[in-house]
């Protein structure tokens, strides 16, 4: 496994997940590519935002992807997402299959994590 990480969340309200929220679970929860998705059920769309690593290009991984996304954006190291909910699947085993090809060693934390943040939740 590569160490992707992906979080899912039914939509509450008008409220979506923000993107700093996908760059603290990346940071400093788990280190390795993150996609948090915000689903709207009555839509059936998932809107998603990304963060990555050093030395794994998100926005050329969802270029693999492209044709399973309503439409994205975004740079190598965060990009956002929409996607049909009866894609996802599909997605995230594409996304999976894209990030195996890189060196493991990419997935490797790289510095000293912190975990500080948890206790202002």
């Amino acid at each position: 496994m590569s160490g992707a990480l992906w979080l899912w969340a039914t939509q509450i309200g008008p409220r979506v997940w923000s993107a700093s929220l996908a760059s603290r679970v990346q940071q400093e929860l788990f280190y390795g590519p993150t996609i948090l998705l915000s689903m709207d059920q009555e839509r059936c769309v998932a809107r998603g935002s990304a963060r990555s690593i050093a030395g794994f290009d998100v926005h050329a991984a969802l270029n693999q992807c492209g044709d399973l996304l309503m439409r994205w954006g975004g740079h190598r190291m965060a990009a956002g997402m929409t996607l049909s909910m009866d894609k996802i699947e599909a997605f995230a085993e594409r996304f999976e299959e894209v990030a195996q090809t890189h060196d493991a060693g990419v997935f490797i934390p790289k510095g000293q994590w912190t975990w500080s943040w948890i206790s202002t939740w």
